[in-house]
């Protein structure tokens, strides 16, 4: 769900702040400010998060802050409720299932010319009904339907186009690709390899590699090129691996293992071959409010292109930023919930946009798109709705102070946001 790159469409930011100041004042009832508006960041508004916890000690050696904030969220719900505006498709499925996803760079021979530098295609993998559901270009959301994917696990895109597969069985799938014209298509008579994997993570995909984790718990490196897998050297070897992220820039890789109690980073001293940098058990974290963290597992990592950290715990809800000596900066929990946007629970899995270096979290049946405003503070945002969105934006204010307005609805079922929208669902 990409946004338009229309000069009329850009955001005013004058007016949304005086939008913002007027927001502030406004008299919910029951409902807690701060609660009430995880809504608005995506509509371009941006609030001050009351759940972020920075005890402000930073180790001025390494230099590292933290302010994650959710900016977006994909999920059943807002698919069902302005999925209409990307697809202009009546059929179009529903969206039931998130299984897993997919954040991918085109190289320029596939990639849309008019997407933005820093945009990225996502592809999300609906296994309950055999379907892939992904951004085409600015705007644009295509499905595509095959019934053998149907309780297929995984799915991983490289920049080439090729799409990578784990199927019900635990097989390696690679019978489907991306193409120039943003459809996808599959190698006619093509069916599972016989390569056994359990997860596969993003490597040197422009080079046709990626990482496997086997069932014997090792990871190997295979290259979709030629087929061929080979060891990947690690020194010292992990174990209980969760988790694996790897940045190109630093040559790093980031793994949560020992059953997610350890985080391991690896520096590449030669090609394929990875010695330990540092590692840590310790995930204790005391805010500013008084609240302490004490993660008793990590359940996925992401490292950006500096070797900053963002570790997920998906029994607290949170994600914590580590500096590239692995101490703990920062630790973001979401406690913002207004439907049809969840809050963030139970997250299992964190991947980061190679450029503008966003964060997609994959949770309970949704991805949510969080961004670390201390590395990229630029108002420029992928995500946002493909409209004038200022009628759409009154509407909600107005719901907002109705003495009647019920918080158990989403925010697309009061009656104002309603009507709004269906004037887009019939406009020729």
């Amino acid at each position: 769900m990409s946004k338009l790159r229309n000069p009329r469409l850009k955001h005013n930011w004058v007016n949304y702040s005086i939008t913002l100041c007027f927001l502030l004042s406004l008299n919910c009832g029951n409902v807690s400010k701060t609660d009430s508006f995880l809504w608005l960041s995506a509509f371009g508004i941006d609030l001050p998060n009351s759940s972020e916890i920075n005890n402000g000690e930073i180790d001025q050696q390494i230099s590292v802050s933290s302010n994650v904030r959710t900016k977006f969220q994909i999920n059943p719900e807002v698919m069902e409720n302005l999925g209409f505006l990307y697809t202009n498709d009546p059929a179009f499925p529903e969206l039931r299932k998130i299984q897993d996803f997919s954040i991918v760079s085109f190289e320029s021979l596939i990639r849309d010319p008019l997407m933005a530098p820093t945009d990225v295609n996502l592809f999300i993998l609906d296994s309950s009904k055999g379907n892939i559901i992904y951004t085409k270009n600015s705007g644009r959301i295509e499905y595509f339907h095959d019934a053998t994917l149907i309780n297929y696990s995984s799915i991983l895109v490289l920049s080439s186009g090729k799409i990578l597969l784990i199927s019900n069985a635990g097989f390696l799938n690679q019978c489907y690709l991306y193409t120039a014209i943003g459809t996808i298509i599959k190698t006619p008579s093509c069916i599972d390899s016989t390569i056994s994997v359990q997860r596969f993570y993003n490597f040197k995909s422009d080079l046709g590699k990626i990482i496997l984790k086997t069932s014997s718990d090792t990871l190997k490196v295979f290259s979709s090129n030629d087929n061929s897998i080979s060891d990947l050297n690690l020194s010292p070897a992990p174990n209980g691996i969760v988790d694996v992220s790897y940045s190109s820039s630093k040559n790093r890789l980031s793994i949560s293992d020992k059953k997610g109690t350890r985080i391991s980073v690896f520096n590449e001293i030669e090609n394929g071959t990875f010695q330990l940098k540092t590692q840590t058990e310790i995930f204790s974290y005391s805010g500013s409010e008084g609240k302490t963290y004490n993660a008793p597992y990590i359940s996925s990592v992401a490292i950006n292109k500096d070797g900053i950290i963002y570790a997920l715990s998906n029994i607290e809800d949170a994600i914590y930023t580590f500096d590239q000596n692995l101490r703990i900066v920062n630790v973001f929990e979401d406690t913002l919930q207004f439907r049809p946007f969840r809050k963030m629970i139970e997250p299992l899995r964190i991947r980061i946009s190679p450029e503008n270096e966003d964060l997609y979290i994959l949770g309970k049946n949704y991805v949510s798109i969080a961004r670390d405003l201390d590395v990229n503070p630029n108002s420029d945002f992928q995500w946002s709705l493909p409209i004038n969105q200022d009628s759409l934006k009154q509407a909600i204010i107005d719901s907002l102070k109705q003495p009647n307005f019920d918080v158990k609805k989403s925010l697309f079922d009061q009656p104002a946001v309603k009507a709004i929208l269906d004037t887009y669902r019939t406009a020729p």
